[in-house]
């Protein structure tokens, strides 16, 4: 395997997207070549929790290249200003990600693997935005019920003693992301427009045949397990039998160390829903597209 550092330019923006391009045979070309999207959530990074076990999983067992990069000023390399609402910048960046690997690399985006917020742009990337079929999608502790985050405890400072906001209060949200101390301003503006993102397009907009699995942790303290039910819900009505649920026993909102879970759950459920195609190896899950013999650009590191 290989892992190549890119960096891809974003019209609007100073700085580039970083991210890691992971290749289970880099002596191979990649044109026609299926790749997964990783993507982590609020306040995290690419390499956070089991994204790189997912990563070398994938390739190992599959032959699948993968690709997992930073969302800006979320304390990764991606830079950018944090903002609780900049959902929108992120969706653009991820729509920038996938028109850069299918036109520069050649790549056919076969499977998005999403945690949290990077399950929230995702879906209303695949509902809203036209796009060569994606034919898979996990979501990881995706939030639906938007409205929950008016009562987490971690913005508590924003209400009075009489459980009403006070506008003018704001909250320092401290943590540590790939080692650096991070404190970003939560202001009551902000989470009021969090809370008030509407997700109704997953009930009519939300593509009918891609298959999804949901995965939760019933230890989730940022995002209730009963989203996950929520999420089930709604995307069996689609086409009979493409949504799975998977939940985990006491595991919370980023998992537990070894990180076997989620990862399992989801190399189980490929082997169910995208087995790989005879005769082609282990990279011939999605529909066995043969080797390309071109080789991949060159990029300036």
């Amino acid at each position: 395997m290989s892992q190549t550092k890119l960096q891809i330019p974003q019209a609007g923006f100073p700085t580039p997207i970083v991210g890691i391009l992971q290749r289970a045979r880099p002596e191979e070309g990649t044109r026609g070549q299926p790749v997964v999207l990783i993507i982590h959530g609020v306040l995290a990074h690419k390499d956070q929790v089991y994204h790189k076990k997912l990563a070398n999983r994938l390739a190992e067992e599959r032959g699948w290249d993968s690709f997992r990069y930073d969302l800006r000023g979320q304390g990764g390399e991606s830079e950018g200003k944090w903002g609780m609402m900049n959902l929108d910048d992120d969706i653009v960046d991820l729509k920038v990600v996938i028109a850069y690997l299918e036109e520069e690399w050649g790549y056919r985006i076969h499977l998005i693997i999403a945690h949290s917020r990077g399950s929230m742009i995702t879906a209303y990337y695949l509902s809203c935005f036209p796009h060569p079929h994606i034919p898979l999608f996990v979501n990881l502790s995706g939030r639906y019920d938007m409205t929950r985050i008016l009562t987490d405890s971690r913005y508590s400072a924003l209400r009075t003693e009489e459980e009403e906001y006070d506008k003018k209060a704001v909250v320092d949200w401290k943590v540590k992301v790939a080692g650096k101390e991070l404190s970003n301003r939560v202001t009551w503006e902000g989470l009021r427009s969090f809370a008030e993102w509407n997700n109704d397009y997953l009930h009519h907009s939300f593509p009918q045949d891609i298959d999804v699995l949901t995965v939760h942790g019933t230890a989730d303290q940022i995002v209730p397990v009963q989203d996950a039910y929520t999420f089930h819900t709604i995307l069996s009505r689609r086409s009979p039998g493409t949504h799975s649920l998977s939940i985990v026993e006491g595991a919370t909102h980023n998992y537990l160390k070894p990180f076997d879970e989620p990862v399992d759950s989801i190399l189980k459920w490929l082997r169910r829903v995208d087995p790989p195609s005879s005769g082609v190896g282990a990279g011939g899950g999605g529909g066995g597209v043969a080797p390309s013999s071109k080789s991949p650009p060159k990029h300036k590191m």
